[in-house]
């Protein structure tokens, strides 16, 4: 891992170099010249929606007809296909963005023809923009967009990236994504910077209904909690012991609630691992589900209880309740559900904010009875569920 970070270092530094040389004589286009608009988010599901209020924000200031496309990895194509007033997905699979490497960032064939067809897929296209909303100091990004034939490239001011732009805005680490996201938009153009109700948006595909599903859903009934336990990076997963206490406790306050497991195939054997040791009623649909499946359950929850993932930034798209158990690789406050009700719990670690995590994972050892308390003061206010509840947890 030491020499990893030593070798990335150096190539970043060299491509700082670099791009010294680099001529940034074009001028900036008028934002009412701005027909072509390329948006770029290599982050996964959670992270594609989180820009979804720049992409409707774009949608209402742009020209009459402008085009945007919108670029994410292949994992995220199904959130994108969802996201309203985009006009094009395009899928890049960049090796610094593979969720399945959980940050390794291992280099691999299929990463360099990735970029080949990506650059020869666009040269052809004149973009007037393009704004890359990724949020990691990833030069890389920015290297491969100054290929594209664009009049202008925008992005944050970040060290070794922002030689590659046109234009950059600075990072505000105590603001939210979405909002920095909308900022560097706004203030790039000197467009008004009032504040917007800023919701989410994912619109659910018509396919979504089938036989086996609509059983399934009729199955569980309403109302139910809508847990989503499992994660991408293990950095972020709570102890699964930890889990049937808390989620047997739900049972037994709500019993006329179902809890529903939902996650990706992977986690199946973990999930029926947590199913074997409940003893109030859970249904198990880990790895049963389609994306858009899954985001119609999350649409009729009564509330989601998850970890910092894609399904507490769906909650928000649809105003659902949510409960996060944050995990502290990241800066969490700039990941909270967005306008939407909810609560979470946070370890405080002096370690916070590594973004590789740790064996220890110590940001992960959130307290249960300390979880069972909140969740029952958020799970107490909504109706759906109070009218159920029992005395006490």
């Amino acid at each position: 891992m030491r020499t990893r970070l030593v070798v990335k270092r150096v190539v970043y530094s060299l491509l700082s170099v670099a791009s010294v040389f680099r001529r940034r004589s074009r001028t900036v286009p008028d934002h009412a010249q701005l027909k072509e608009v390329l948006v770029v988010q290599l982050g996964l599901l959670g992270d594609v929606l989180l820009i979804t209020p720049l992409i409707q924000h774009l949608r209402e200031t742009l020209p009459s007809g402008a085009r945007i496309t919108l670029v994410v990895p292949p994992s995220s194509r199904a959130v994108a296909e969802g996201v309203p007033h985009v006009d094009c997905v395009q899928t890049y699979d960049a090796f610094w963005a593979d969720p399945a490497d959980n940050h390794r960032h291992a280099f691999r064939v299929r990463h360099v023809a990735a970029s080949w067809r990506f650059i020869r897929r666009n040269r052809g296209i004149a973009y007037d923009l393009v704004v890359n909303c990724w949020v990691m100091d990833q030069p890389l990004t920015a290297l491969l967009l100054s290929c594209l034939r664009s009049r202008c490239i925008l992005g944050f001011d970040f060290r070794y990236s922002r030689a590659f732009y046109d234009m950059t805005w600075p990072f505000n680490r105590d603001h939210h994504i979405s909002d920095n996201v909308l900022a560097m938009y706004r203030g790039s153009f000197s467009l008004p910077m009032e504040r917007t109700d800023g919701r989410l948006q994912y619109v659910i595909p018509g396919n979504v209904h089938s036989r086996t599903f609509d059983a399934l859903f009729r199955e569980i009934g309403a109302p139910y909690l809508l847990i989503s336990p499992f994660s991408s990076e293990s950095a972020k997963e709570w102890d699964l012991s930890h889990w049937t206490t808390v989620l047997n406790a739900l049972g037994h306050a709500y019993p006329h609630a179902t809890i529903v497991l939902t996650g990706l195939a992977e986690a199946r054997e973990r999930s029926e691992t947590l199913a074997a040791a409940m003893n109030t009623r859970l249904l198990n649909a880990v790895g049963g589900l389609t994306f858009g499946q899954f985001a119609h359950m999350v649409r009729h929850a009564a509330v989601i209880i998850t970890t910092d993932s894609g399904a507490m930034h769906l909650a928000s798209a649809f105003d659902v309740p949510v409960f996060v158990l944050f995990s502290q690789i990241y800066n969490y406050r700039q990941y909270v559900p967005y306008h939407v009700v909810n609560d979470f719990s946070v370890v405080p670690v002096p370690c916070a904010e590594c973004i590789y995590g740790c064996a220890a994972v110590a940001c992960m050892k959130h307290d249960v009875t300390t979880v069972l308390g909140k969740l029952r003061r958020l799970c107490d206010s909504i109706p759906a569920l109070s009218e159920t509840s029992t005395a006490s947890l």
